[in-house]
């Protein structure tokens, strides 16, 4: 079974990282590597994902985090989804869309759901009874 964290990307990182807390921004700067790219994110940036601030989600940047906090890079992304993915129902669909955008006004989505549904439609005709 996959790994899985209810948490989202922030609060993962900052349930152990910053002052009081398990490492240091310092101390998870010099752990927080990614094995196949050497990328390390600045402590500029862990300290802007301690305060709530999302920065933008990598490959590098999950694999770095995950290095740093000694967790399956699994458990990251799952973090990471949990913070920038939204599920949304639309036309009965359910629609995976960023956490900052409004589907609200999602016509081009709609469309093109209506168009598969149509295609599909017109398969299952052509199929006769």
């Amino acid at each position: 079974m996959p790994a899985r964290t209810s948490q989202p990307f922030n609060d993962l990182v900052a349930a152990s990282v910053g002052p009081g807390k398990r490492w240091t921004v310092r101390e998870f700067a010099e752990r927080a590597v990614d094995p196949e790219s050497g990328y390390s994110p600045s402590k500029s940036l862990i300290g802007n994902i301690i305060q709530g601030k999302s920065p933008q989600p990598t490959p590098e940047l999950i694999s770095a985090i995950a290095a740093g906090l000694g967790i399956a890079r699994a458990v990251v992304e799952d973090a990471a989804i949990r913070q920038w993915i939204r599920t949304s129902d639309i036309e009965g669909q359910q629609v995976y869309h960023h956490a900052d955008v409004s589907i609200e006004g999602a016509q081009l989505t709609r469309e093109a759901i209506e168009r598969v549904k149509a295609e599909a439609d017109g398969v299952d005709e052509s199929n006769g009874p």
